[in-house]
Parts: structure tokens; C-alpha cells; sequence
């Protein structure tokens, strides 16, 4: 088993780069856009446009195997009815964005 390190700007690339596109990535721009704040799932399956709830837990679950694949935790906490994700992730996932 990899053990899990901390998000560097080389695990963000890899992460952002093996992130799919449509509803994951999606998802995970919404979190890199929205740093620091504790967004309900409600409210995000609204804002992106999901029509069911399932697609926010099933883009977090792809993200977070590709997370577990590198070796680095899903780098969002996760509450019982939402996500937040913090500016230093957020800034190492927006750069790798870029």
C-alpha cells in the first residue's frame, strides 16, 4: 500500500490531469472555486446542473480513487451534507488548472 503524503504541486498536476472530464471535473473546479467555503451538496448538484444528488457522490468517488491511485488523500473534508476544500489545495489545484 502507497502512503498517503500531502498535496505538493506535483501530486495536484497529476491529480487535475487524471481527474475525467464531465461531472468530475466539473465537480473539482467548483471546489477549487469556491476555497475555504462549506458547500452543501444540495446546493452544488444546483449549481453545476446534476440532475440527481448521485452525481456529486459518484464525482467525488472517481476523484478520490485517482487520489488514492497517487498516493494523496481526497484533498477536500468531506461533512455528512457537503465539501469544502482549503485556499492552499485550492491554489495547488487552480495552478495546476492553468
Amino acid at each position: 500500500m502507497t502512503a498517503i503524503v500531502d498535496l505538493d504541486a506535483g501530486t495536484a498536476a497529476a491529480l487535475y490531469a487524471a481527474t475525467p472530464e464531465g461531472d468530475p471535473k466539473r465537480f473539482l473546479d467548483y471546489l477549487i472555486d469556491h476555497p475555504g467555503v462549506q458547500l452543501w451538496s444540495e446546493a452544488m448538484q444546483e449549481e453545476l446542473g446534476f440532475a440527481e444528488h448521485k452525481q456529486i457522490a459518484l464525482a467525488a468517488w472517481t476523484i478520490g480513487q485517482e487520489a488514492t491511485r497517487l498516493g494523496i488523500a481526497r484533498p477536500w473534508n468531506e461533512a455528512q451534507r457537503g465539501y469544502s476544500m482549503s485556499e492552499s489545495a485550492a491554489a495547488l489545484l487552480a495552478a495546476a488548472r492553468s
